[in-house]
């Protein structure tokens, strides 16, 4: 089984290889040898939205599922999924929990993944785990659990500076089919929000308009796309 059926799907466009490094060379380097199989089984990277935890997280169960191994994204955002869905997880050989930050306090929850921790342990499973703090912050109920957390290879993701983020827009709209110019991207960063999550709505938002318009990305459709209250 290459991939457990999970009501979520992987980003089809994430991946190790279009995830803009900046500041976090030491933390992509820690993604790549956990996706390798090389290293500590339990990997925890922490940041505040928009640092590309979800990217990273969708990029290491595509590359495991695209050379054959066995992967699971769970995220935990998902207000429908239960705790019982990490019985039995545990056989899986990779599994991408996004967001822990939200089951803290959760003392279902926080039991159910204490149990499914140790399953993992027995199993030799590879976990990733992602959260906005570090473990320590999380508010965890159960010490046993926190204490297990704790052993994970951490890392804080930071945030891009503003190249890196005009990087990211250009390479985003060019994967999904236009060009942006320079003047366009100047434009964008200077009357747009400059938040990586903003920006990749942005790009979104441009790629469904300019389908349904028929236009080329200009600096007065931004503009006017901007102004019309969408955004």
């Amino acid at each position: 089984m290459a991939q457990l059926s999970l009501p979520v799907g992987l980003s089809a466009s994430a991946s190790l290889h279009n995830y803009v490094v900046g500041p976090n060379a030491e933390a992509v380097s820690a993604v790549e040898d956990f996706t390798a199989g090389v290293g500590s089984r339990l990997l925890h990277l922490w940041g505040r939205p928009g640092t590309g935890k979800t990217h990273l997280a969708h990029a290491v169960c595509r590359r495991q599922i695209d050379t054959g191994v066995s992967a699971a994204y769970v995220p935990l955002s998902d207000r429908q999924l239960s705790p019982k869905l990490l019985e039995n997880l545990a056989a899986v050989a990779v599994i991408c929990l996004d967001d822990v930050h939200l089951i803290a306090g959760h003392a279902e929850w926080e039991r159910a993944l204490f149990r499914f921790y140790n399953e993992t342990e027995s199993q030799q499973s590879r976990l990733l785990l992602t959260s906005d703090r570090r473990v320590d912050g999380l508010g965890l109920v159960l010490g046993d659990l926190a204490s297990r957390l704790s052993s994970a290879l951490g890392f804080q993701l930071r945030e891009l500076d503003d190249p890196c983020r005009e990087q990211v827009f250009r390479s985003r709209a060019q994967e999904q089919g236009f060009v942006i110019s320079d003047e366009v991207v100047d434009y964008v960063m200077r009357r747009h929000s400059r938040e990586m999550a903003d920006l990749i709505e942005l790009i979104e938002r441009l790629d469904r308009s300019t389908l349904e318009a028929g236009r080329r990305v200009t600096v007065p459709f931004v503009k006017s796309l901007l102004n019309s209250g969408d955004f």
